[in-house]
């Protein structure tokens, strides 16, 4: 039952995550670049870890797919989703 309310967890935020896809593939390498910097600020300024946690990492996995030119993105959201599950896990202690 845990376990359960965990994932529940973990995939609304993997959600969040994906919704802001479009948003990120429209930006060039040194505008997501600039990203690490503002998310830095927000940070600073008290925004929380949890806050920006989405945003932070479909940045993350659309600059590692546009670092190594795949043409399908099926590839790209199996690992992003894994590196999502991982951190999160990470962040948020084991269940």
């Amino acid at each position: 039952m845990r376990r359960t309310r965990h994932l529940k967890k973990l995939y609304k935020i993997l959600r969040k995550v994906r919704s802001y896809e479009e948003q990120m593939a429209r930006l060039t390498d040194q505008e997501l670049a600039r990203l690490t910097d503002e998310f830095r600020t927000r940070l600073a300024g008290g925004e929380t870890l949890d806050g920006i946690l989405p945003e932070a990492f479909a940045a993350i996995c659309e600059a590692d797919w546009g670092s190594l030119l795949l043409t399908c993105r099926c590839w790209e959201a199996l690992r992003c989703t894994k590196d999502a599950w991982q951190r999160c896990i990470q962040e948020r202690g084991r269940p």
